[in-house]
């Protein structure tokens, strides 16, 4: 199912992109915009490590979840229907 999901190309003006290829893709973009807005306010160091770390942390997370997922496909299934409940091309045949 995740493979199925992840092979359904999405083109919005831009190169065709999997579902999954797309979060990632604008979770970076969110990223730096954060950081760009959080740079502006000219944080003290230590302000800016915490920033960072925190940052850092959360994006290995999000990774290692897409990881876990994969070696799941129960899990990925709930979060198919979840996310997704009335799109049929996402069901299991």
């Amino acid at each position: 199912m995740l493979k199925r999901l992840l092979q359904r190309p999405v083109q919005n003006g831009g190169p065709v992109m999997s579902p999954l290829a797309r979060y990632y893709r604008d979770l970076a973009e969110i990223a730096a915009e954060t950081c760009d807005a959080f740079e502006a306010r000219q944080p003290n160091e230590d302000v800016r490590r915490d920033f960072y770390d925190a940052l850092e942390k959360s994006v290995i997370e999000s990774v290692l979840f897409v990881h876990d997922i994969t070696r799941n496909p129960r899990f990925v299934a709930e979060i198919v229907r979840e996310r997704w409940p009335d799109d049929a091309s996402l069901r299991p045949h």
